[in-house]
């Protein structure tokens, strides 16, 4: 089981958060806290963010290693999440398709962008984290510009494909042609291919220093992509782990509930052979529980586990101000079920792999000693079960 809690890096509460990280691992809550850090360039000269943000985490590490917990880093963005910034780098930003527009985000191309990264996974690694996990910023034909059409990897494309192509013959080649057209799936290649070589990059900085370090990558909602980064940034010897795009962030009611199932059906069916353990992404907005109720988060993270996915990206914790409370029916209803939560994998395979999304049924029986899960159940019976006799069926944190 793989259970990540997003913490902030402040130094300003070091004592605080690092009583509460303990707590939840004591609770069964979350085993590890990722700290997120905002890394995408900023500044000319390139701010030095990582030199901070490590100093923080060093901090955590000091207080936390003696209780047998070594912090995560979340690298929350990097390319960019398309946000404006305040003082953009003088490095090549993503170039639109459709207009030539540069959007806030960078391209992975760009040689002065790879260099910054492999000095800030260099400068991360000498904090000595137990994983980095790269957010789902690190996506380039993902977004909804589709792709980067700069001069760079237009020049590259013509290369590969022995063509002149302007960004306009291009795009519009592009639009008035199947996906399954050669020079169409050649531009995708393309694509992908200097985003894989962008976080191979990445992976070679955390390599120089200490190439143990765990790599996870957060999948995208389009799925593509990180079946090919998440291998190349896992690390040698290390298993590939991937973060769903199964977030339901502020969900508007239940009725939604299949849905968040349905995508995690979905990347469990495209990671298959690819990667090794798939976690939930259980995010609330605004990270407390008037974004997401603690049921609903719970009904998630139960969810997902009964369909196979090994453990979950928990965002319980406010960043933007010091709110620990604000996050308590969290870690409630967590630590209640964690016996269950725990105990997951194991009725997931007593109901022989079959997805809670899939078309079968189900029958719950609890006792104090087991909860028994037999193939047999509807998506919508088990989406109600779950909301309404969540507290009835006590999962017991001596479940076994």
């Amino acid at each position: 089981m793989y259970l990540y809690s997003v913490m902030p890096p402040d130094a300003s509460h070091v004592e605080e958060y690092c009583a509460d990280i303990i707590r939840q691992r004591d609770e069964g809550i979350a085993d590890t806290p990722l700290l997120m850090f905002e890394l995408i360039p900023e500044g000319e000269p390139v701010f030095d963010k990582a030199a901070e943000f490590c100093r923080v985490l060093d901090l955590y590490s000091e207080r936390l290693l003696p209780h047998g917990i070594r912090p995560a880093v979340l690298v929350q963005s990097s390319l960019g999440h398309v946000y404006e910034l305040d003082e953009p780098a003088a490095m090549q930003k993503i170039v639109a398709p459709q207009d030539g527009s540069e959007i806030s985000s960078y391209c992975p191309l760009d040689e002065n962008f790879r260099q910054y990264f492999y000095r800030v996974m260099q400068r991360i690694a000498q904090s000595h984290p137990s994983a980095v996990m790269l957010d789902d910023d690190v996506r380039l034909i993902a977004r909804p510009v589709y792709g980067c059409m700069c001069d760079r990897h237009l020049a590259l494309f013509n290369e590969r494909a022995g063509t002149h192509h302007t960004r306009e013959s291009l795009y519009a080649y592009l639009t008035s042609h199947p996906k399954t057209d050669a020079l169409v799936q050649l531009y995708e290649t393309v694509e992908t291919d200097t985003l894989v070589d962008c976080v191979a990059v990445m992976r070679a900085g955390l390599d120089s220093v200490d190439p143990t370090i765990q790599g996870i990558c957060c999948v995208n909602a389009r799925c593509w992509e990180t079946d090919r980064t998440a291998p190349v940034f896992a690390g040698k010897g290390n298993p590939v782990i991937v973060r769903a795009a199964n977030g339901t962030y502020a969900p508007p009611d239940v009725l939604n509930f299949s849905d968040t199932m349905r995508r995690s059906a979905t990347i469990r069916q495209k990671f298959a052979g690819i990667a090794d353990v798939i976690i939930a992404e259980t995010d609330a907005i605004p990270y407390n529980r008037y974004g997401k109720s603690a049921r609903y988060l719970h009904a998630h993270f139960t969810g997902t586990l009964l369909d196979g996915l090994q453990g979950a990206k928990h965002w319980i914790t406010r960043l933007n101000e010091f709110a620990l409370p604000s996050g308590e029916a969290y870690r409630r209803i967590l630590g209640e079920n964690a016996g269950f939560i725990r105990r997951s994998p194991r009725l997931q395979r007593t109901c022989n792999g079959a997805a809670v999304g899939s078309r079968c049924r189900a029958r719950i029986r609890a006792s104090a000693e087991t909860v028994i899960l037999q193939h047999v159940c509807l998506n919508a019976w088990v989406s109600r079960f779950i909301f309404r006799h969540s507290r009835a069926v006590r999962y017991l944190q001596t479940a076994t």
